[in-house]
């Protein structure tokens, strides 16, 4: 029988290399051979983000020096380690060695993630059913695995960094050792930290790319005692003793710095083994998640300003920004990209009126930007952006589904000093969402000439099939976009398709009706008909679009 295993040598996480071939690796390997990997490939997007997040830390805290909270200086270390041919160098090496013992999830004492001797008083374990998402043929997520007995060492390995970042909340096993566990029962503290992320990931051409992309040493606590969850001696059942972490209410709970967060423990968990295997586990309660505090902190999500948090802190206060289902992430570019010109509102502070900004883009988003800015990282990369997000069901109690989305885009789009380029970028969504408010009242208006009654339109349906219908295009349209487009003539280019698949869907809508759209309906004043709403919608876009070109009718030409 195994008694160690040991994550950094182990085979665990999933990678697809360059031709397409998926293994599993340890991270020492992984780092060292990282520029031979694509990209994690976890069936879940939520489990490679975690896992992604938990190497980052190795990288952190192996590299960590007061010196990069100046810029220049974290500029230069940031481009030597783009510059070496692997991730696993001298410091890597000697920092993993030193932890070497922590990173066993089978150890007695320190076993990885977990706290040794967690128990409850009646000595139950939970079924693994708890700890595994259910995924479909089709990739979806759906709520949890259910009759699993048994799962090896490296399935384990990945639920139990995946549970520590993203676990549902409700109720727990009361731990031993807890004074908050009443009646055997741990009452609700809310998801993993992750939970709450619109999971940012800037993603290169490999693994070593990637790494680095959301390497950011350029931060407050570079240097300080801000610890991963390995290095972290001393923490049991119950809450850790640390005020920062007792703050009432627990939204407002504080942490040592981005570290901290790459691996927080919300949990307290332990693996149940028998031989070789995994059967059962036990998931308690652990430290609450500020979740109200951390955009100054957290790197890997973009935030929003929340008035309702900022009225009950009486303090300015953001929200990390989720994906939403059925919403395409270019769709938010505004709030993913860096920008300089973003919209702002007003709110009191101590009486005085503060002028604040509507949405901060991620951290690691921001840092690429500086690297290309200062020439630090090439012009000639296209970056993918890519983002995943937790969808819970009620009270946060299950999970629901997984939103995972991504665009790629030229590197000059980061650069701070290009607010012109990410501005056109900005405009042609706008253009995307002026046209679907366009089909939305056509929708409306043909349904009044039908029945009288705008209500009975399908203006989701229409307003979704116009998304999907130009999806793939704005996809490419984005890529395209950099420094030396023509932007006018891009977002002319933009706007024809876009005045060309609204078109084409309102002609859709029009000749599936039956021919009481050709009478219409009075509104009172006039009468509505389908060849008014179709006049009214071509309006609509010149308005939202600008009047479209005249054809030259002697060649068919624009004129």
């Amino acid at each position: 029988m195994t008694q160690h295993y040991n994550l950094l040598d182990e085979a665990w996480i999933d990678v697809v290399d360059r031709q397409g071939a998926e293994s599993r690796v340890g991270i020492r390997a992984l780092l060292r051979d990282a520029s031979d990997y694509r990209a994690f490939a976890a069936p879940l997007g939520t489990v490679s983000f975690a896992v992604l997040r938990m190497v980052e830390a190795i990288l952190y805290r192996a590299w960590d020096s007061r010196k990069w909270r100046d810029l220049d200086n974290a500029l230069e270390h940031w481009q030597e380690k783009w510059d070496q041919e692997t991730l696993l160098d001298d410091a890597v090496t000697d920092y993993l060695d030193q932890w070497q013992d922590r990173f066993d999830i089978r150890d007695a004492e320190h076993p990885f993630f977990q706290v040794a001797g967690l128990h409850t008083k009646s000595g139950e374990w939970k079924s693994l059913d708890i700890l595994f998402p259910d995924v479909g043929d089709d990739g979806d997520l759906y709520t949890m695995r259910s009759g699993l007995a048994s799962v090896d060492a490296a399935e384990a390995a990945q639920m139990l960094v995946h549970c520590m970042a993203f676990d549902f909340s409700g109720i727990k096993s009361g731990a031993v050792g807890d004074d908050r566990v009443k009646g055997g029962k741990g009452y609700p503290i809310g998801i993993g930290w992750c939970g709450w992320l619109g999971g940012t990931m800037v993603e290169g051409r490999d693994l070593r790319e990637t790494l680095l992309l959301n390497y950011v040493p350029n931060r407050e606590q570079a240097g300080t005692e801000d610890l991963p969850l390995w290095e972290i001696d001393g923490i049991g059942p119950g809450l850790r003793d640390d005020p920062r972490y007792r703050t009432n209410p627990p939204t407002e709970n504080g942490t040592t710095g981005q570290v901290e967060l790459l691996t927080w423990p919300q949990r307290r968990l332990l693996l149940q083994w028998e031989e070789d295997a995994v059967t059962g586990v036990l998931i308690t309660n652990g430290d609450p998640v500020g979740y109200t505090t951390k955009n100054a902190v957290e790197t890997m999500s973009p935030w929003r300003f929340s008035e309702p948090q900022s009225r009950k802190a009486k303090q300015i206060r953001y929200m990390p920004q989720t994906l939403d289902a059925g919403r395409t992430m270019w769709r938010s570019l505004g709030g993913i990209l860096p920008n300089s010109d973003v919209p702002k509102t007003t709110f009191k502070v101590d009486g005085a009126k503060v002028e604040v900004a509507k949405s901060i883009p991620a951290g690691n988003v921001h840092w690429v930007g500086q690297l290309v800015g200062a020439d630090v990282l090439p012009d000639d990369r296209d970056i993918r952006i890519h983002m995943v997000s937790m969808e819970y069901g009620p009270q946060q109690s299950s999970f629901a589904g997984i939103v995972d989305d991504a665009i790629t885009v030229q590197s000059p789009m980061l650069a701070l000093d290009n607010d012109q380029l990410r501005a056109t970028a900005r405009r042609s969504v706008e253009f995307a969402d002026g046209a679907a408010r366009c089909l939305w009242m056509f929708a409306r208006n043909i349904a009044f000439a039908v029945s009288g009654n705008q209500d009975d339109a399908d203006t989701d349906r229409i307003q979704a099939e116009f998304y999907t219908r130009v999806d793939t295009g704005f996809r490419v349209w984005l890529r395209r976009l950099g420094p030396d487009t023509d932007r006018d003539a891009a977002l002319a280019d933009w706007a024809g398709k876009i005045r060309s698949t609204a078109t084409d869907l309102a002609n859709d809508l029009l000749t599936a009706q039956g021919p009481a759209v050709w009478s219409g309906r009075w509104d009172g004043t006039r009468r509505v008909t389908g060849a008014v709403a179709a006049d009214w919608l071509r309006k609509n876009l010149n308005d939202c679009l600008g009047k479209e070109p005249r054809r030259n009718t002697e060649n068919g030409e624009n004129a």
